[in-house]
């Protein structure tokens, strides 16, 4: 989450400028979007995550006795879906970061890259969540949290819809701002 009073100091971009990836992807017309960067943070975290390949080698480290597909995304749908509620703008970034998530677990519920196994471990740990969602519906009294759950049972019903984001590869060189010193 972006502080409060560092969000404040950021002025609206100006009509005319172009977007360049070094912005945050917005959905706030000009104004600084307070939620894309924590959009951003989430996804490219996800991404890593549920990368196909690493799905299926966790798919088969689960027989193993190691770390294993369902025990991760059954830690981070606790960490997420199942955490306690919170408020304000963190409450809507966690609402997000929720849906992120739910993208790359239907994603990979029905990508061809990933394995059969891990695929079955996907539709199970999606059902376990609709379970869960389904009571919540029930007996939440907040309106906000109620559409979250409302559109993530939407979006289940159509997993082939979900499409993560395909990031970019990062560009050879020094990070901005760090020069080659020569001699």
């Amino acid at each position: 989450m972006v502080p409060e009073h560092i969000a404040k100091l950021i002025p609206p971009r100006p009509a005319g400028y172009d977007f360049t990836r070094e912005l945050f992807k917005k959905k706030t017309g000009l104004a600084f979007d307070v939620l894309a960067p924590a959009e951003a943070s989430a996804d490219l975290t996800f991404s890593f995550l549920f990368n196909p390949e690493r799905v299926n080698r966790l798919a088969i480290n689960g027989s193993l006795s190691s770390l294993g597909l369902t025990e991760m995304v059954n830690r981070v749908v606790n960490d997420t879906w199942k955490a306690p509620r919170k408020t304000g703008i963190e409450g809507l970034i966690q609402l997000q970061t929720e849906q992120v998530l739910l993208t790359y677990l239907l994603s990979n519920s029905v990508d061809e890259q990933v394995s059969f196994a891990a695929r079955g471990m996907m539709q199970k740990s999606l059902a376990d969540l609709k379970t869960y969602l389904e009571a919540k519906k029930k007996t939440s009294t907040d309106a906000t949290y109620t559409g979250s759950i409302i559109l993530a049972l939407e979006r289940m019903k159509s997993p082939d819809k979900a499409k993560p984001t395909i990031h970019a590869a990062i560009p050879p060189g020094a990070p901005i701002g760090q020069c080659e010193e020569s001699d």
